[in-house]
């Protein structure tokens, strides 16, 4: 039986808990404060890139984002460590080389789970502008 949901938070979380639980028949509205990051392509708000590892893809993965975000990632496969003696040194992020983490926009990232820009049709739920909320 479907039941009628209402998260509060349209940011990474939020956005992917509302698509997959309206793809698994669920009646969601999804409320947000912050402008549509759909239609709002000069978003002000954090600019620092996500590192995606293997869960967060996988979480992608199962409302069909995470083909397009690799499409568009950068591979980071380790680190720069700089010593106090001034050397510097590389450390691989893990020892099979083919495991890297991913450098995504964190703003493209939102846009999409909004937006749900799958390769094949993806339901959307509702989306509302939250402006105030109370928790009484």
């Amino acid at each position: 039986m479907a039941s009628r949901i209402v998260i509060v938070g349209g940011g990474l979380t939020g956005a992917l808990a509302a698509v997959r639980l309206h793809d698994a028949g669920h009646l969601v509205s999804l409320y947000e404060r912050r402008d549509d990051l759909r239609r709002d392509h000069e978003h002000q708000g954090r600019s620092i890139n996500l590192a995606l590892s293997t869960r967060g893809l996988d979480a992608l993965d199962r409302v069909g984002l995470s083909q397009v975000l690799r499409e568009q990632a950068i591979p980071m496969r380790g680190r720069m460590l700089h010593g106090r003696d001034r050397s510097v040194t590389f450390q691989r992020y893990s020892a099979d080389p083919r495991n890297v983490l991913l450098s995504v926009s964190r703003d493209g990232l939102n846009a999409s789970t909004s937006n749900c820009e799958a390769p094949m049709p993806c339901s959307k739920p509702a989306v509302r502008r939250c402006v105030d909320h109370s928790t009484s």
